[in-house]
């Protein structure tokens, strides 16, 4: 038999439990909200992006295709390949993505690349060259500082694009000269700054078996700058590879050579279609930051109020509800009060004010649902329990003595009964 001692021990493991809980539950959001705090938001990149007009932007490019009837929209939409229907076929453009950003976004770009890799796509993508940055100087004064990205930056850009062991990206000396293929005799764009090249790590056709490729760019010693794959067949459209993205940026756009060779890297991209210069890899993300949203306002204040839910919720459970153990020692110890009660009365020899206080709290010892408790086979006698009331019902014919003895039976065999019952799980 279970002794009041071991469900006070019982509702005490219970309650220490309910508050390890809490404890680990509060541990784990302190732990959410420092770590968004100190986390520095993901800041839109102003100077490479397609909407910048600073030396290191793209605005220049949009607005000279857009002149030469080109559809282009620029804008923060998904990190997806757009569908391949041929001539009408959309573009997805990426130029000099910052490799932060691609680390954020490594599946999605892995996933992109594995796509585009396998079927026919309309695809440009700029390797990133330089990274821009506020400063502020001694004498207050702020400044923004430009630097060339460092090899280790390049590589992780194409190993997330899934071009690591295939092409590697070199960086030369200054002042070469860029040219088309089958067009040396043209004017060629002339960079005055050092240039990024692409080299064949492995035989294209050992590499890529299922692609050809294509040089669209080179310098005037016949290193590629812009490589073109295709698939088997395809006569247009293709994944469009620029090593060196200065022939595109505002910098040089409008250098002599500089836009003939930036038009020639979309011409045989679907003429229908339009060009979609996505902004994600820059910073601007279509779906913001959770943890950002929660921690500024006005998502700062829904997110007090769920943890003050929370936090009332958990000291509810831990506080005021009471396990099944401490309910049943509950009640036994109202069963105890009530006798205890009796006794003092019999010693009064007060039999009747016993009697009358044990009909009244036979309701509140064994409650509404415990009142009706019958055990299978028995008969309502003298002194049994009221349906409605929940009373031990008066017994007439009977001295005081006998009912008290009567009413304190009737009591005491139905809270043993349904002590009984709930230990069993609910049958008597």
């Amino acid at each position: 038999m279970t002794q009041p001692g071991d469900l006070v021990r019982q509702a005490r493991r219970d309650s220490v439990f309910r508050w390890a809980i809490l404890g680990a539950m509060a541990l784990v959001t302190i732990g959410w909200l420092v770590r968004g705090a100190i986390r520095e938001p993901s800041v839109p990149d102003n100077y490479t992006n397609g909407f910048s007009a600073s030396p290191g932007g793209h605005a220049a490019l949009a607005e000279l295709l857009r002149a030469h009837g080109r559809t282009v929209r620029v804008s923060a939409e998904s990190l997806k390949l757009p569908a391949w229907d041929g001539y009408g076929s959309d573009t997805l453009v990426l130029l000099e993505p910052r490799p932060e950003y691609v680390d954020e976004f490594q599946r999605e770009v892995e996933a992109l690349f594995r796509e585009a890799l396998s079927r026919p796509c309309n695809l440009v993508f700029a390797v990133p060259k330089r990274r821009y940055k506020y400063l502020r100087t001694e004498d207050g004064k702020d400044i923004v500082a430009e630097s060339e990205y460092w090899r280790g930056d390049i590589e992780a850009v194409m190993s997330a694009a899934r071009l690591s062991g295939i092409l590697a990206v070199e960086r030369r000396g200054s002042g070469a000269l860029l040219v088309a293929p089958g067009r040396e005799s043209e004017t060629g764009f002339a960079n005055p700054a050092p240039i990024q090249t692409f080299r064949w790590e492995r035989p294209p056709e050992s590499a890529l078996p299922d692609l050809r490729a294509d040089t669209l760019l080179q310098t005037a010693e016949g290193q590629p700058v812009a490589i073109r794959l295709r698939r088997q067949g395809q006569q247009s459209g293709g994944i469009v590879l620029l090593a060196d993205p200065d022939v595109v940026s505002n910098r040089y756009l409008g250098e002599p050579g500089a836009g003939s060779l930036a038009m020639e890297l979309f011409s045989g991209l679907p003429q229908g279609g339009k060009l979609l210069f996505e902004q994600t890899l820059h910073g601007f993300a279509a779906d913001a930051d959770l943890e950002y949203l929660a921690l500024t306002p006005p998502g700062l204040w829904l997110t007090l109020s769920l943890l003050l839910l929370l936090g009332l919720f958990g000291w509810r459970e831990a506080t005021v509800l009471r396990p099944v153990a401490a309910a049943s020692l509950d009640r036994r110890a109202r069963l105890y009060a009530v006798d205890g009660i009796a006794r003092m009365m019999l010693r009064a020899r007060d039999h009747h004010a016993a009697y009358r206080a044990l009909m009244r709290r036979s309701a509140l010892v064994l409650g509404g649902e415990g009142a009706v408790v019958r055990a299978g086979g028995t008969r309502a006698g003298p002194g049994a329990l009221n349906r409605q009331t929940g009373r031990i019902r008066h017994a007439p014919g009977m001295d005081d003595v006998q009912r008290l003895v009567n009413a304190a039976a009737t009591l005491a065999g139905r809270m043993r009964r349904e002590i009984e019952t709930n230990r069993n799980g609910g049958q008597a």
